[in-house]
């Protein structure tokens, strides 16, 4: 399980690599991470929320499903996560990415009368679904 993990990896291949070595046939690996073919890394470019000191890499859909597919795990399923963010996480988020937003936003950051208020986000990730096992 990959949720907002596998971009902060030193060594992506050589845990693929322990996975598949210690994963029964059959296992699935859960990927959510950040796209980096998206259409929002795209446009965004310098300013893609994803572009920060302790995301190491970035994948795009074919890397990543290349990269599990040499451990012996085949692709199964593909979905767009949506996740549930507040103001004082896009704050927090904002201040971490070191923009002018989120040293604008950074009161909101311990906000507790902001904090309840959410809605769904997604801006250029990706979730992947793979099963250890025959292609």
């Amino acid at each position: 399980l990959f949720l907002d993990s596998f971009e902060h990896l030193p060594e992506p291949a050589s845990t693929l690599r322990w996975i598949a070595e210690n994963s029964a046939s059959g296992a699935r690996a859960l990927v959510v991470a950040p796209r980096a073919d998206s259409t929002s890394n795209r446009l965004l470019g310098a300013f893609w929320p994803h572009k920060l000191p302790d995301h190491r890499f970035h994948w795009s859909r074919a890397g990543i499903i290349d990269a599990f597919g040499e451990v012996g795990f085949r692709f199964e399923l593909e979905f767009h996560p949506v996740k549930y963010v507040s103001l004082p996480m896009l704050a927090a988020h904002g201040m971490h990415h070191g923009s002018l937003a989120g040293r604008w936003l950074g009161p909101l950051r311990d906000s507790a009368a902001l904090g309840g208020l959410v809605f769904p986000f997604n801006i250029g990730e990706m979730g992947l679904l793979f099963r250890r096992g025959r292609t």
